[in-house]
């Protein structure tokens, strides 16, 4: 175990791609994770001489200490570091094994969720599309379908997870540009086409699985309410759209356990629910926290009070979502 971690870190046959000289840059800005970065990487030799570990574990305390100090600028800055690390070394180029399948899948996934509330984070519009391409064909190689080799965003579908992370770069864009408003049609019109996207991966003749079926629909009104945000001259539709997607994790919950990834969609349409509904959506939250993510779960009621707090009947609280002070204190 500790070779393989001097291997990953230390190598210096890998002339710059080692994750120590990766990481440099990102210590400078961040003494936490400067800190931080320390301590882990005099761990193998810690082990080798206990009489220096107490040095290395000043560091770790260290950083524990001042990340807490700042907790948002910390997470921050290890989000950023995450990227250039993971996006550069492995996104890029096929997976190997399962373990790398999964783990392209859950960069992708979180990338997709977490923009919206990271709006500094400088990824460009386009970041996900070859990531997805090369998950996708990995996944076909494996000769499964994506749902089953993807578990996370083979159900979600790969172009609806490519338009939650592109509709979220656009909200941190606002007010849009020309440029960005063309972006924003376009986007409009793939959301208007739901069969296509619904129905990504499945034949005409071939059945999509009901669980598929409500997780792409829940994400396909999420995404519709994110462009009526984007596009205040379309009708008033955030109730009607909110409305529609607790109907359907209201099924999904009497069906059975709730999934993780409700979470997205649960924070995007609970925050334009009319008040009606609104009771619905904390009891919802309160079976998520007792099953699974109770931090996530615990920011998202959080969100749902500012945006309800300041909402009236016609579920204005959801244009909050465009205001970085307030997505910025929620994290999937």
């Amino acid at each position: 175990m500790l070779q393989a971690f001097e291997d990953a870190v230390l190598d210096q046959e890998r002339s710059g791609q080692n994750i120590a000289v990766m990481s440099l840059q990102l210590g400078l800005p961040d003494p936490p994770l400067l800190h931080a970065w320390i301590a882990c990487a005099g761990l193998p030799h810690a082990y080798r001489d206990p009489t220096v570990r107490s040095r290395f574990l000043v560091h770790y305390d260290e950083a524990e200490h001042q990340s807490t100090d700042d907790i948002f600028k910390a997470r921050q800055s290890h989000i950023r570091g995450a990227h250039l690390i993971f996006h550069d070394s492995l996104s890029n180029q096929v997976p190997s094994s399962r373990h790398q399948v999964l783990l392209l899948e859950a960069y992708i996934f979180r990338t997709a969720v977490n923009a919206l509330c990271d709006a500094d984070i400088g990824l460009p519009y386009h970041h996900l599309e070859s990531p997805l391409k090369v998950l996708t064909w990995a996944a076909k190689q494996s000769g499964r379908s994506m749902v089953d080799s993807c578990p996370w965003i083979g159900c979600i579908g790969t172009k609806l997870c490519d338009l939650v992370f592109k509709l979220s770069w656009l909200i941190n864009c606002c007010p849009l540009s020309p440029a960005d408003r063309v972006k924003e049609q376009e986007l409009t019109r793939m959301l208007a086409n739901s069969d296509e996207l619904i129905n990504e991966e499945w034949l005409d003749d071939a059945q999509i699985p009901h669980a598929v079926q409500q997780t792409r629909s829940l994400y396909l009104l999420a995404c519709r309410l994110l462009t009526v945000l984007l596009c205040p001259s379309l009708p008033l539709e955030i109730a009607s759209i909110s409305t529609r997607g607790i109907s359907i994790m209201s099924d999904i919950m009497a069906e059975g356990v709730p999934k993780p990834l409700m979470l997205w969609p649960l924070a995007i349409l609970g925050s334009g629910s009319p008040r009606t509904l609104r009771e619905k959506c904390s009891t919802m939250i309160g079976t998520i926290i007792n099953t699974f993510t109770p931090g996530t779960a615990g920011r998202v009621q959080r969100l749902f009070e500012q945006t309800w707090s300041a909402d009236n009947e016609l579920g204005q609280g959801a244009r909050l979502l465009l205001d970085h002070n307030v997505t910025s204190q929620v994290f999937f």
